[in-house]
């Protein structure tokens, strides 16, 4: 239960930056925008957005791996550690630190208005952080140790541990031949489904996040202008297409490699399909209105008056006559442009 709402936790934070990434595809090259509009806005503050979602996701995987080590290898001292209240509050703290984190990226870009024959052109420009070069210098630093370094550290320590416990539990249930219970058996492998999942999330968080995010920083301490490069810029894109897939496939990750994950989302959909198709029903019982709803009520009616007079049962007959009388009773009922959407042709 616990690594499901970090896993849940993560593919909201996933989702949140392909859809804060997606409007990028949008944007001019030359960040010049000829009015005010919802694309300049984006332009100024989408680095901001997307960076408060890479650091969530990243952090969301760093306590994930945090969990999956004291639940794997201190297994005595997870249970009194890791509780359903105190995953939730890490989450939340986790996505107040990344938003509170990355509030002085607001101010990293400014919007200047440039009037031209007659129209005014809007550019986005950016800026040195509260105009000082030593807080940017130490901002910059600070994001990529907290950001990139510390992560990568942690993450690598955690996988290589669970990595090598994995190891060490196939090998271990090898040399039991079958003596263990089926019960626990299945509580074990559903244990190691889970750590998999998170090495598997993890090796693709450096194969493809990790290169996009040191490029970054490596391109700031060279301190040029790299943008008419164009060695550059193509590393750059390929980087950002890597980091974009890792974020969109790690869901599809998810339910390919762990079927406890598939079997929940399975349930979750059918259960509001069938609830759908219920309050149909639901409606289409609840409406005797529209000519298509009465002549199927009246064809049912006939056709059970033919039924229980081929019978010759005579208490039925009346029965039957009693309940036509009954329906004819009801009168014409609204109009046809009133039937329930479930009845309607």
């Amino acid at each position: 239960m616990l690594s499901f709402c970090r896993l849940i936790a993560l593919a909201v934070a996933d989702m949140m930056f392909c859809i804060s990434a997606f409007p990028s595809t949008f944007l001019p090259e030359d960040f010049v925008f000829p009015r005010r509009g919802f694309l300049l806005y984006y332009g100024k503050n989408c680095a901001a957005v997307i960076n408060i979602f890479i650091m969530t996701s990243t952090w969301l995987t760093v306590t994930m791996s945090t969990e999956r080590y004291l639940a794997i290898c201190h297994p005595l001292k997870s249970r009194k550690v890791l509780t359903l209240r105190r995953t939730k509050i890490a989450i939340i703290c986790v996505y107040i630190f990344s938003a509170l984190f990355n509030l002085p990226v607001f101010w990293r870009y400014s919007i200047n208005a440039k009037s031209c024959n007659g129209s005014t052109n809007y550019s986005v420009v950016p800026e040195i952080l509260f105009h000082s070069d030593s807080f940017d210098h130490a901002y910059r630093a600070t994001w990529a140790v907290v950001g990139n370094f510390v992560p990568l550290i942690l993450l690598l320590f955690f996988n290589v541990c669970l990595m090598r416990e994995i190891h060490k539990s196939y090998a271990m249930r090898k040399n039991m031949n079958g003596n263990s219970s089926v019960h626990a058996q299945n509580d074990h492998e559903a244990s190691n489904r889970v750590t998999i999942t998170l090495i598997a999330i993890v090796v693709m968080f450096f194969i493809l996040v990790a290169p996009s995010e040191i490029l970054k920083h490596v391109a700031y301490l060279f301190g040029k202008n790299l943008s008419s490069n164009y060695t550059y810029m193509t590393i750059e894109i390929i980087t950002n297409v890597m980091q974009t897939i890792n974020f969109s496939a790690n869901f599809i990750l998810y339910c390919i490699i762990n079927p406890s994950f598939r079997k929940t989302m399975k349930e979750m959909f059918c259960f509001q399909y069938q609830r759908l198709q219920a309050d149909g029903y639901t409606d289409a019982g609840a409406t005797l209105g529209g000519d298509q709803t009465m002549k199927e009520r009246f064809s049912s009616m006939r056709m059970s008056t033919h039924t229980a007079s081929s019978r010759g049962s005579s208490p039925r007959n009346t029965s039957v006559h009693t309940s036509v009388r009954s329906v004819a009773n009801i009168g014409p009922g609204p109009s046809s442009n009133h039937t329930s959407p479930g009845l309607s042709s």
